[in-house]
């Protein structure tokens, strides 16, 4: 997913990647990649989350080859 802009106060983000659903809670001005930077951090069931700059990556776990 590519984030398009930041956010300028507190906010609780809902993030659901197939039937993975996580919440970021984010605190004060955070740019796009900020953003991206913290949902990537968090820790999803059947997926793996890397950022770079304004964009996350999913790949899910396990998945067939």
């Amino acid at each position: 997913m590519t984030l398009t802009s930041g956010t300028t106060g507190n906010i609780n983000l809902k993030v659901t990647v197939g039937s993975d659903e996580v919440t970021v809670n984010l605190t004060g001005a955070k740019t796009a990649a900020e953003i991206a930077q913290a949902i990537a951090g968090e820790t999803f069931t059947n997926y793996d989350a890397a950022a770079s700059g304004a964009t996350v990556t999913f790949t899910q776990k396990n998945a067939a080859d």
